[in-house]
């Protein structure tokens, strides 16, 4: 019987994923949705709030809809949620085929609805437990038995024959060991706006990358998102063969990046990782003293551009032994990752901060790249082990003319082969503020060179330079 049951509750969820959040249905419930949005003061249909998102409507609709709905006064807003769905379908007829021009926005939804003009579902994939749920990048579908992860048979009562006007609950042992252990999961849709059966192919291509773990990015050739849109999954050296010219605003949806002022990696770059930056122009890269003038201002938009790999592979056990997975991105704890410490780690690329506590809590230890089979090969001497990690993607420094950190002095975030127009003619102590960074003594990077983690550096001596009285010309971040 217990069987049966659960035989019962995975054709509900079945006609759930395969029908009633069928991939054509979620988009036009959106695209519904937004069109009575767009009408409801036109028609005075306004009993939701606009500030609300279409998941937010739905859920607030399925929530009255709900069989399983407890019986009790409803909130102003739920009241106001239950009169708009009482709305029928002349509501959309007379959107649809209205001349008011306040109404075209709405009407335009729902023309894309008739004529089938809708966002081409790409890709679908189950989302780990680690991944965020309420990423906008795609649609999320939660399924689930019916109570969410809870096994939906802890809430069946069973009667036996011998008692049979006492229900009781079934035993573990009298249940299949075959089935689940989990009974909810997150489904991740991907959609993109065909234009031309090409850039469908490079959107589910993009899809397949993502989906493997590489870096992919959406650049803008105007601020704040606007203009033409272009999606990039590895480095592009110039984007003549891009749909746009020049990168102004961008969003970096997995992985670290570089962009650069100039073709085929030249000039000045920005190192970004997963965000939003609705305008490069305000990405800063050096600031001096009031002494030292600023540097002339660059070119803000970006021209080509390439992924900067980060990879770490960790062991709860020293010499690489024990429970280990291997991740390319931040992990504030370590709890869905199936080990409980960091005692050994291989870097295979990037640098990474370690930190002994959870949720990246102080001490931390900078690594490059390499093996550290033990905690006092990172730790000098420590015996704590790590239990967060994430990558360095920031990088700061302020470089001094003088030594013990006298005027005057330039602050960068950015590579500099020469001094050039930052306002010091050379560099005799310097403070890193965040990153790890190489001095060097000539310009250009001319060696020799000599690598700094954060801390300060108040003479060349400090940096263990071989002429102690030898300024250095030209800095480098280290990101590989």
């Amino acid at each position: 019987v217990a069987n049966d049951i659960y035989d019962m509750f995975h054709t509900r969820y079945t006609l759930y994923h395969q029908t009633y959040k069928h991939k054509i249905v979620t988009i036009i419930e959106d695209k519904i949705i937004k069109a009575l949005l767009e009408a409801k003061d036109t028609l005075g249909i306004s009993p939701i709030s606009g500030s609300l998102s279409p998941n937010d409507i739905r859920q607030k609709i399925e929530n009255i809809t709900s069989s399983s709905r407890k019986r009790k006064m409803p909130s102003s807003e739920d009241e106001n949620t239950a009169k708009f769905i009482k709305l029928t379908d002349h509501i959309l007829e007379k959107i649809l085929y209205s001349t008011d021009d306040e109404l075209k926005d709405a009407r335009k939804e729902l023309e894309d609805v008739e004529m089938r003009c809708l966002p081409k579902c790409v890709g679908e994939t189950r989302l780990k437990e680690t991944e965020e749920k309420d990423k906008r990048d795609f649609q999320v579908i939660q399924l689930d038995y019916n109570k969410e992860a809870e096994n939906p048979i802890n809430r069946v009562y069973f009667y036996r024959k011998r008692k049979h006007t006492k229900g009781c609950k079934i035993k573990k042992y009298e249940v299949s060991s075959l089935l689940p252990k989990k009974f909810s999961e997150h489904v991740g849709r991907v959609y993109y706006t065909k234009n031309s059966e090409e850039e469908e192919k490079d959107a589910k291509d993009c899809f397949k990358w993502w989906r493997l773990g590489m870096c992919a990015i959406e650049l803008y050739d105007q601020p704040e998102f606007k203009g033409t849109k272009c999606v990039i999954t590895g480095d592009c050296p110039s984007l003549d063969r891009c749909s746009i010219t020049e990168v102004r605003s961008c969003k970096v949806i997995r992985g670290v990046w570089k962009l650069w002022k100039g073709c085929d990696y030249n000039g000045e770059d920005y190192l970004l990782k997963e965000g939003e930056y609705r305008n490069l122009k305000t990405l800063s890269v050096g600031k001096s003293t009031a002494s030292a003038p600023a540097p002339a201002p660059v070119p803000d938009p970006a021209w080509c551009l390439e992924c900067v790999p980060f990879k770490i592979h960790l062991y709860e056990k020293v010499n690489f032994e024990g429970p280990n997975f291997e991740t390319t991105t931040d992990c504030r704890s370590l709890d869905d990752y199936g080990i409980k410490e960091v005692r050994s780690c291989k870097v295979l690329s990037g640098v990474w901060d370690l930190y002994e506590g959870r949720d990246y809590n102080e001490p931390r230890y900078q690594l490059q790249k390499g093996e550290y089979p033990n905690l006092e090969a990172w730790s000098n001497g420590n015996t704590a082990s790590a239990l967060s990690f994430k990558r360095v993607t920031s990088y700061k420094i302020q470089l001094y003319e003088k030594e013990n950190f006298e005027e005057r002095m330039h602050e960068t975030t950015a590579d500099r082969r020469s001094l050039d127009g930052c306002g010091i003619n050379e560099v005799r102590s310097c403070k890193v503020l965040s990153g790890v960074w190489e001095v060097y003594e000539g310009s250009d990077y001319a060696e020799p060179r000599y690598q700094l983690s954060e801390g300060l550096y108040p003479d060349p001596g400090s940096w263990c330079a071989s002429d102690p009285t030898a300024p250095a010309l030209s800095v480098k971040r280290v990101t590989e």
